[in-house]
C-alpha cells in the first residue's frame, strides 16, 4: 500500500512505505543491485565453520524465576562477554540448539554431524545444563575420536534434575581448536568487527562486517 500524494503529516505516516515520493528512490537500484549480488554470493557460497557451540538455552530455562531475574542476568551477561570473547579470538563457530540436534544430530567418524554440516570440534559454554539426549550425542562423538571442549566445568544439570556429569571433560583446550582453524581474524580496536571464511566454486573468500557506525575497523588475518 502507499498514498497517491504525502502532502502534510503524510510525510510522517506509518507504517512506511516504498514509493516514488521517497526522495532516494532515484538511488533505489543501486542499493538493491548492491544487496542482491552480495545475497546471492553469500547464499551460493558456504560458510566454514568447524566448532559448534552447544547454546546455554537450557541453562537459561533452570535460572528463570518470574520474580527474580537477577541470577538469569548474570548468567546473561556473562555469556555474551564470552561471545565478544570468541569474537575477538577470530573463533570460527555455529550455535547448536538441542532440539534441533536431538532430530537432525549424528556422530560419524569423530565429526558431529547436523543435517549437512559437519563438525570437528564441539565446544560447551560453562552449561548448567544439559539435554539427556545431548549427552548421549556428545558421549558417542567423543568415544569416536571427536574433540570436546568444556569450558567452566561441565553441567550439573541432565534434563533440569541434579545428576553426574564429571565424565563430560575437555579432549582438546580452546587455544588448540583456534589453532586448527583455516584462519583467524584477530581485531585492533573495540572489536566491532565480524567476519565469516566462505567457500564457493570459486575457492574460498572472507566475509567482514564492521559492526560499528562510529569507528573504523582494522584487522589482520592470521
Amino acid at each position: 500500500l502507499l498514498p497517491y500524494s504525502v502532502v502534510g503529516a503524510r510525510k510522517r505516516d506509518y507504517p512506511p512505505f516504498f514509493s516514488i515520493h521517497n526522495p532516494w528512490m532515484l538511488a533505489g537500484k543501486d542499493f538493491n543491485q548492491y544487496f542482491e549480488k552480495l545475497g546471492r554470493l553469500l547464499g551460493q557460497a558456504e560458510d566454514i565453520a568447524p566448532a559448534l557451540v552447544i547454546h546455554p538455552l537450557r541453562s537459561a530455562y533452570t535460572l528463570y524465576r518470574f520474580n527474580d531475574g537477577e541470577a538469569l542476568r548474570r548468567y546473561d551477561n556473562a555469556f555474551l562477554q564470552q561471545v565478544e570473547q570468541w569474537k575477538r579470538d577470530g573463533l570460527l563457530y555455529h550455535f547448536g540448539d538441542e532440539t534441533l540436534l536431538a532430530k537432525y544430530g549424528s556422530a560419524d567418524g569423530g565429526k558431529l554431524v547436523v543435517g549437512c554440516r559437519r563438525y570437528d570440534c564441539v565446544i560447551l559454554p560453562a552449561l548448567l545444563s544439559i539435554d539427556g539426549s545431548t549427552a548421549v550425542l556428545l558421549r558417542r562423538f567423543v568415544d569416536q575420536g571427536g574433540r570436546l571442549c568444556v569450558l567452566g566445568g561441565p553441567p550439573h544439570l541432565l534434563d533440569g534434575r541434579l545428576s553426574e556429569l564429571a565424565s563430560f571433560c575437555s579432549t582438546i583446550s580452546y587455544e588448540d581448536i583456534l589453532r586448527r582453524q583455516p584462519f583467524r581474524l584477530l581485531q585492533e580496536g573495540d572489536g566491532s568487527m565480524q567476519a565469516a571464511c566462505m567457500e564457493d566454486s570459486q575457492g574460498r573468500f572472507l566475509y567482514v562486517l564492521n559492526g560499528s557506525e562510529e569507528q573504523k575497523g582494522a584487522f589482520h588475518v592470521e
